[in-house]
């Protein structure tokens, strides 16, 4: 992949964390929150694809403090359910995994649709140790609640991904 005449060329470690949904959003100059970063992989590749910052959240500290540092990235331990980020502060939020295993997943959307004023990266894996679990439409409904899914792809049982625009009422 191109962007702006450079080459883009993935690793295999990283083809198989970076799921190719997220080459479908435009980051170009782009403020992105990867909400429930882990160790933040897909923060780090909106930043390579032109995103002008990037703020990795997780509330694992210890997850956090292994994050190499990068000029164009802020680290900050928070939880998903309230959001130290000001109304309409991001462009692109990445939601990633991370809905199945915070209990008041309400609170969480409301917080990501309060915070992002664009694109939300949204995605379920149905781990054993998560509190819900996914079928295809209840996703659907779960990305709604965001905005307006633009693509939806199921990969398997067990994950489901969307691009959702975000809708504010």
């Amino acid at each position: 992949m191109t962007l702006s005449g450079v080459v883009i060329t993935r690793s295999s470690a990283t083809r198989r964390v970076i799921p190719p949904i997220l080459d479908q959003v435009d980051f170009r100059g782009a403020v992105v929150a990867d909400i429930g970063c882990g160790y933040g992989t897909k923060g780090l590749y909106a930043i390579r694809r032109g995103a002008s910052y990037a703020v990795l959240i997780d509330v694992d500290e210890g997850v956090m403090r292994q994050i190499g540092n990068d000029t164009a990235m802020d680290r900050v331990i928070a939880d998903a359910r309230l959001l130290p980020l000001r109304d309409s502060s991001i462009d692109v939020a990445i939601f990633w995994n991370v809905i199945n295993f915070i209990k008041e997943r309400e609170q969480a959307i409301n917080e990501v649709k309060r915070v992002c004023r664009n694109t939300v990266l949204f995605s379920t894996y149905n781990a054993k140790k998560a509190h819900w679990h996914y079928n295809y439409e209840d996703f659907v409904k779960e990305a709604t609640k965001l905005g307006t899914p633009t693509t939806i792809k199921k990969v398997s049982d067990k994950q489901i991904q969307a691009i959702v625009v975000i809708n504010h009422d």
